[in-house]
């Protein structure tokens, strides 16, 4: 049975979706250009933007009849304001990527329809039916090949975070960033487990390009072979750590590289999150479309301004219980390492605007624990050209800068005696 409704209506539920699909396929497609060029070549690349840029015009054109925006001066402040209200922050990312989409599809459909007749009533009612399908089956997929559950907070995130393998990213089956580790450390060789956020992890570059594969082959140079796991999670705390090192240490390691501290913010919310974690598999989680921006645009947008106002958010703002929360939960995790008879090596987070205050406790940590303190910080503070764009992550000269030190610190502990 075909359902047949009036062409005004399936146009204006078009409309309706191209307010969620146009800014986010020119958000998508940025994201692609800017940073997955970093992880792909260019014959994945240029289809991906294609793809969306392409699905944003096929919705404009099933929904242009209601998408004219014949506003008066008032309609115009009014819907521009609630637009501001409803996604807050976010409104900065979002009213430039609709603009664009808007432009970009409506030059295409005017040049479509110079050679082409448009789309009928049922045609369109069909062609809405179809795209709402297609994006049904899209989230769970764009979530799968975006390797990732509670990686970038965004819908129903679930705690504590893991990776799903993943070879587009150099993503193995234990969930780690690199070629799949042997079962076991090789006879002779020691095993070296880094962890920490996506600095960790190697954002925004492949495998080849990170500070982990250069670490690696820096100290088999010096005759130190080793076993390397990178468990770096991107946005991962110090508390998300904590809450899984024992898995961490199950891996047997002699030497853990702990870097951390950007996250120190979310300190209190991670441990909430943590202790609200029900586990199992949740449909509803799976509803994750990453890159991650738009869904933020229509969860986290209107929820941060409903809290904010509200006074929730202040475990955001409250700096002296998160403050507390990471200092804590650096030492216990410093301590169960210790414990179990693993070598800490504790690294300064290398983002040129971190909170001073963490990088002494960083310090201070290492100096009461005896452990070695790489300080990367102040290479990116005095050498910023080693900083990507963001200026949180290093470039791919930072990322060997930082294997060097690493190594410098490393080698003592795994080579001495040979």
């Amino acid at each position: 049975m075909v359902l047949a409704f009036p062409g005004r209506l399936w146009s204006g539920v078009a409309a309706i979706w191209f307010f969620f699909v146009g800014p986010a396929s020119v958000l998508y497609a940025g994201w692609v250009l800017v940073i997955d060029r970093a992880y792909f070549p260019r014959v994945y690349v240029l289809p991906f933007v294609a793809g969306y840029l392409a699905y944003a015009v096929w919705i404009y054109r099933l929904g242009r009849e209601h998408l004219t925006f014949q506003w008066t001066k008032r309609q115009w402040i009014l819907r521009v304001g609630a637009l501001v209200a409803f996604t807050g922050a976010f409104a900065v990312l979002y009213a430039p990527a609709l603009l664009i989409a808007l432009g970009l599809a409506a030059a295409i459909d005017g040049l479509w329809r110079r050679f082409r007749r448009g789309v009928s009533g049922r045609g369109r009612a069909h062609g809405v039916a179809l795209t709402l399908a297609a994006f049904a089956v899209l989230f769970p997929i764009g979530n799968r090949m975006y390797l990732n559950h509670g990686v970038f907070y965004t819908l129903f995130a679930p705690e504590p975070p893991r990776l799903m393998e993943n070879a587009l990213f150099d993503v193995n089956a234990r969930g780690m960033r690199g070629p799949e580790p042997s079962p076991e450390t090789p006879e002779g060789a020691s095993t070296v487990l880094l962890a920490g956020d996506s600095v960790t992890w190697g954002f925004p570059y492949a495998w080849a390009d990170t500070f982990a594969r250069h670490l690696g082959d820096r100290l088999e140079q010096k005759g130190c072979p080793v076993r390397l796991l990178n468990a770096g999670i991107p946005s991962q705390s110090i508390v998300q750590i904590d809450a899984r090192v024992e898995e961490l240490i199950s891996y047997r390691p002699r030497a853990v590289v702990l870097m951390v501290g950007y996250q120190w913010m979310r300190s209190v919310e991670h441990r909430e999150r943590i202790d609200d974690y029900e586990g199992g598999f949740v449909p509803k989680k799976e509803w994750v479309l990453l890159p991650p921006m738009v869904p933020e645009l229509f969860d986290l947008g209107p929820r941060m301004t409903y809290e904010g106002l509200s006074g929730a958010m202040k475990r955001w703002q409250d700096e002296g219980a998160n403050l507390r929360e990471f200092r804590f939960r650096l030492e216990r995790t410093v301590r169960v390492l210790k414990d179990a008879g693993v070598t800490v090596v504790l690294a300064s987070h290398p983002a040129l605007e971190l909170d001073e205050r963490i990088r002494e406790i960083v310090r201070s940590e290492a100096e009461r624990s005896g452990l070695a303190h790489v300080d990367v910080a102040a290479l990116f503070e005095s050498k910023s050209e080693y900083a990507f764009g963001d200026k949180i992550h290093p470039n791919r000269e930072g990322h060997r800068r930082v294997a060097a030190l690493l190594a410098e610190a490393l080698e003592p502990i795994l080579c001495d005696g040979r």
